[in-house]
């Protein structure tokens, strides 16, 4: 399933278990803290200070910051989601597509040698049409 290759795909970058449960991946990415530590391990200081409160406020900032470190690392607007869709778990399709335009910009990202959960965008777009 997506959430579990997701999870599996973090756990390798972050070499860390990133465990998910029957409730899928929303517990162990509400704080933000996870999603800080992975962007900051594909380009460096993407998310400045992250918090391990318990506060939602602090775990919001946590999201944002993640949210304007994809931006920073090329992924498209379209493709982003918005802090609700993960702190409240309503959007969580939204924050796995994200992850996944995550996994197809890391291919840009200078430096950046770890594995991806995405295909390459150009390989994506291949198509078989003849004329």
């Amino acid at each position: 399933s997506d959430p579990q290759r997701l999870a599996q795909w973090m756990s390798d970058v972050l070499q860390v278990n990133v465990p998910i449960g029957p409730s899928g991946l929303q517990p162990v990415l509400k704080s933000g803290v996870v999603l800080c530590h992975l962007a900051n391990r594909i380009k460096a200081n993407s998310c400045q200070r992250i918090s391990a409160s318990e506060k939602p406020f602090q775990q919001r900032e946590n999201i944002n910051s993640f949210i304007q470190a994809l931006k920073s690392i090329g992924v498209q607007e379209k493709d982003l989601f918005v802090t609700s869709d993960l702190f409240e778990g309503k959007g969580m399709k939204q924050v796995e597509l994200a992850l996944f335009a995550l996994g197809r910009a890391l291919y840009t990202v200078p430096g950046y040698q770890g594995p991806s959960p995405s295909i390459k965008e150009a390989a994506r777009r291949r198509s078989t049409f003849e004329v």
